[in-house]
């Protein structure tokens, strides 16, 4: 009876909710609070052009950043999250229940055996977060699943007594999600998604100055694969990267998203930037599509001499910005990742002065064009001359805004991403 009220009140708080972000939100807030979940995922189903389904979060609560951003879309065909989102379960295989949820007591022991192979790939990244407890329940749609619920915990067996209740209210909120508009749905997604390629703030460094600006599509079907990360390596400084992948829409949200995980997975233990981009490239071979590729520019960041050691993968030279001009870093130019599992990728090296400071860009920056003629260095130059003595996110937005009025707005348009660096003495 006490499950039954619950039930009923959780129905009436849903179809309450004024709009489906608020509906989503009662419902993780729901989770969270009635199985005492640390990290509460919930994913919706979208397919991309090509016919190929993804399993994008609409909203997270309770892990890490880091963990919230790798996690933040995955494929329906790898991991936990999107067999059961999809429907595509092993019914036989004993962490599944006859309703299409997975449930493990304790990750470890789900990871170590031969069953584990029925799931299919798996990233691994929630036993990499410490992660015990896991549950994944279909939100249900009239027609099969929707997407799913993903709760997580370091506690072990923690939501097995309550899976009756989560698969239950799966099944209602999945019909209730469906009810607000399909626009609602994928703002959601969007946000989510350019929330992972794209954080609105760069991390704190010892040692730098970081500034970050970026320009994103306002639609699904146009967002492209720009994405950047800056890992902090204490006292072996820091590497920064951008990238993208050529395409848009949510097939390009979800490659660029993997390519960033792997860069940034590759980042915190390997050394130089072309030994990154050498391992990237051989992981992102079988997973980048055919006829596409994933461009990145790295740079590696000495904090205490200022030498930076810095090499391309089909990607935009760095600028260095030098006594209020903008120039090209003269570097070689390297194939982009996976395309060529041969490629060599060479470096370039220069040392930051006082003052000086580094952009890294996209080229929806670079490739803005009136007439025939593109923005280019020319153009960040003018901006840079133009500059007076704001913030390195000033300076950033600058780029971008100069770039995007310069841009024939007739024209297909492109994301746009700067991200700065300069070294600070403090």
């Amino acid at each position: 009876m006490r499950e039954l009220d619950e039930l009923t009140d959780l129905a009436a708080s849903l179809n309450d909710a004024p709009s489906f972000s608020r509906t989503v939100e009662r419902l993780v807030e729901w989770a969270k609070g009635s199985t005492g979940a640390a990290s509460v995922f919930l994913r919706l189903n979208e397919e991309a052009a090509d016919g190929s389904v993804w399993a994008p979060a609409c909203r997270r609560g309770g892990s890490s950043t880091s963990f919230d951003r790798d996690e933040a879309l995955v494929s329906a065909a790898e991991c936990i999250c999107g067999h059961v989102a999809t429907g595509n379960v092993v019914r036989e295989d004993p962490f599944f229940t006859e309703r299409g949820s997975f449930v493990s007591p304790d990750l470890a022991s789900f990871m170590s055996r031969s069953s584990a192979g029925l799931v299919g790939p798996l990233r691994g990244r929630c036993a990499e977060e410490g992660f015990r407890s896991l549950a994944v329940v279909p939100l249900q749609g009239p027609d099969g699943p929707i997407g799913c619920l993903h709760l997580a915990d370091p506690r072990p067996d923690l939501f097995s007594e309550r899976l009756e209740m989560i698969e239950a209210v799966c099944r209602m909120a999945g019909r209730m999600l469906l009810h607000h508009q399909a626009r609602e749905r994928q703002e959601a997604v969007l946000e989510t998604i350019q929330w992972a390629l794209l954080p609105p703030q760069a991390p704190e460094v010892t040692g730098l100055r970081l500034g970050l600006c970026f320009v994103s599509a306002t639609d699904l079907a146009s967002i492209g694969g720009d994405f950047y990360d800056v890992i902090d390596r204490g006292s072996d400084g820091a590497v920064l990267f951008t990238g993208d992948y050529s395409g848009h829409g949510i097939q390009a949200a979800a490659v660029a998203s993997h390519a960033r995980l792997v860069l940034s997975s590759i980042a915190r233990r390997v050394g130089g930037p072309s030994e990154v981009l050498a391992e990237a490239n051989s992981r992102l071979l079988e997973d980048v599509p055919e006829e596409h590729f994933v461009s990145a520019a790295v740079c590696a960041v000495d904090t205490r001499t200022g030498v930076l050691r810095l090499a391309l993968a089909g990607h935009p030279a760095p600028i260095l910005v030098r006594a209020g001009e903008a120039a090209e870093v003269p570097m070689p130019f390297n194939r982009p990742l996976g395309l060529d599992p041969d490629v060599v990728f060479r470096e370039a090296e220069i040392t930051l002065e006082d003052g000086d400071a580094l952009i890294m860009v996209t080229d929806g920056i670079l490739e803005s064009r009136r007439r025939g003629r593109l923005f280019g260095v020319e153009g960040i130059d003018d901006v840079v001359r133009a500059a007076g003595t704001g913030t390195l996110s000033e300076l950033c937005a600058a780029i971008c805004d100069a770039s995007d009025r310069y841009h024939d707005k007739s024209l297909p348009s492109d994301d746009r991403l700067a991200l700065a660096v300069m070294l600070s003495r403090r």
